[in-house]
């Protein structure tokens, strides 16, 4: 008789129990919070590179224009115009060029002067840079 009701006691143990079943929930409710609080975290650092990945490229971009419009222009002083609340400005001065004048003497060629200007608006977060001051210039940088 004995072995009969170990027999239905192991028939009755097959099914899950509500405390079973509440502390499964409970637990498995931790570990997909867990691991929603990792993505998230994942998606905020991934966001965050991409944001300063792109200003390292624009920097290494505007830079280069720059560089190469300094390189072509061939400046002989570069001065700061005005430093103010609301912009900087810089301007980029091209004098003369040297020639060979009569009797193979090098001499200098002022009617080539070119100035350059390159404006830093702090308002609104922009750099332009204005090709021998010309009425238009170049955006390198905008606020987005």
């Amino acid at each position: 008789m004995n072995n009969a009701n170990e027999k239905s006691i192991l028939k009755n143990n097959r099914g899950v129990t509500l405390l079973e079943l509440l502390i499964t929930i409970a637990i498995s409710a931790m570990v997909l919070s867990m691991l929603t609080q990792m993505l998230s975290m994942n998606l905020l650092a991934k966001q965050r590179f991409d944001y300063e990945n792109r200003m390292i490229q624009d920097s290494y971009i505007i830079t280069e224009k720059i560089r190469t419009n300094l390189f072509h222009l061939q400046p002989h002083s570069i001065t700061i115009i005005e430093d103010s609340g609301t912009q900087t400005v810089i301007h980029i001065v091209h004098e003369y060029d040297l020639v060979i004048g009569s009797g193979n003497v090098i001499e200098r060629d002022e009617s080539g002067a070119v100035t350059d200007i390159l404006i830093y608006d702090k308002i609104n977060e922009t750099l332009t840079y204005y090709f021998d001051s010309s009425a238009t210039g170049q955006l390198l940088h905008s606020s987005s």
